[in-house]
């Protein structure tokens, strides 16, 4: 069989006389089928068939499970405070996870056409975007295939639609008015897209260092963008207040502090905390944005932080927000990949290699009084 009629046999020959595919995007395709008796004599015949966008309740995990403990690796992890689960991201598996935070079992999946990795929840809470890569990023090959972004319905559980994206999609961010943000995974120097989510339209583009890490300001106005792979590292600024996005400056930093890797905004939207643990404002005018405040962390940890939480190592630590001050410190089982808030507890996503196959596991911590 031919699935999109482009001259590539998408299946070898069997024996059986039909066969399933499913499409990742609604339109028009032509099937092309191949046919050869045991004389050897062979014939084609083509049909054109109509896919319309469905909506995926996904599929039930089932056999014996262990409360908190996935056989697989976790990349990214995202709560939703209306379902009570947690979405987890496993690209070796293809799959996209959900977990029950009432008994910490494993609830479904959803199959991926590609290697599901970061995602993005807007913030209603309404919609899920995970982005779809279709192939490891590269530093230099430039046919590294354009990707797809999935939309969930995390509220109902159910995924709604593949965006096609015309860049292979590393990060995520997404404001309350229908713009999502992308930012390209492979060759160096890339772009950075924005999208209309209303019709899944490239609004508009700008340059980007090749897997940026990147963080929605609370207004929805800004996107700030961290590089992982230079020295020294730094923070971008893009502008999403018009149609499309547009690069506005990056900080006054290059090399003085711990910048690269991750940024995250406080949900005040008044100061960016940078995965070496380092603090700067977040503000406005540029004479007063991503100036330095001073360090939650004097070591250089790995942070993953959410809502005043950050996994260092295999240490879970809670920071106020009003003075960054360090609150409570509590030991992990392994060292913690990230971390979410949901209802009165911080859920750590943690390293699992106690077992023979490596995998994750999730770690509850009540928040402090």
């Amino acid at each position: 069989w031919d699935w999109e009629s482009d001259g590539a046999w998408d299946t070898a020959f069997d024996a059986a006389p039909a066969a399933s595919h499913r499409y990742i995007l609604p339109g028009s395709y032509t099937v092309t089928v191949q046919v050869v008796d045991l004389m050897g004599a062979a014939d084609t015949a083509s049909a054109t068939v109509t896919v319309t966008q469905g909506i995926d309740a996904g599929t039930a995990v089932t056999g014996p499970g262990l409360p908190w403990v996935l056989p697989f690796r976790v990349m990214d992890a995202a709560v939703s405070a209306a379902s009570d689960r947690l979405y987890l991201t496993a690209p070796a598996e293809q799959r996209i996870y959900v977990l029950d935070l009432a008994d910490g079992l494993l609830e479904k999946y959803f199959e991926s056409p590609g290697l599901p990795e970061r995602m993005a929840m807007t913030p209603a809470g309404d919609r899920l975007y995970v982005s779809q890569p279709l192939a490891p990023q590269s530093y230099y090959d430039p046919d590294v295939p354009d990707g797809f972004v999935a939309e969930f319905d995390p509220v109902a559980g159910t995924r709604l639609r593949d965006l096609a994206v015309d860049l292979d999609p590393y990060d995520l961010a997404v404001n309350g008015s229908g713009k999502l943000v992308v930012s390209a995974g492979s060759n160096q120097w890339t772009a950075i897209h924005a999208y209309r989510l209303s019709d899944g339209m490239l609004v508009g583009q700008a340059d980007i260092r090749h897997r940026s890490r990147l963080a929605m300001h609370p207004g929805g106005d800004w996107v700030y963008a961290a590089d992982t792979d230079l020295s020294p590292a730094d923070i971008r600024k893009y502008d999403l207040r018009g149609a499309g996005i547009v690069s506005l400056y990056d900080s006054r930093y290059h090399g003085d502090h711990r910048m690269g890797g991750n940024v995250y905004v406080a949900p005040d939207g008044t100061w960016l905390l940078t995965r070496g643990g380092d603090v700067f404002t977040s503000a406005a005018t540029q004479p007063d944005d991503m100036e330095y405040i001073g360090a939650l962390t004097a070591s250089l940890a790995t942070l993953e932080s959410s809502d005043g939480f950050n996994c260092a190592g295999a240490t879970l630590r809670y920071y106020r927000i009003s003075d960054r001050s360090l609150v409570q410190s509590v030991p992990l089982l392994a060292p913690g990949i990230d971390v979410v808030i949901h209802a009165g507890q911080a859920y750590a996503v943690l390293e699992d290699q106690s077992g023979l196959v490596p995998g994750s596991r999730v770690q509850a911590v009540p928040l402090p009084e």
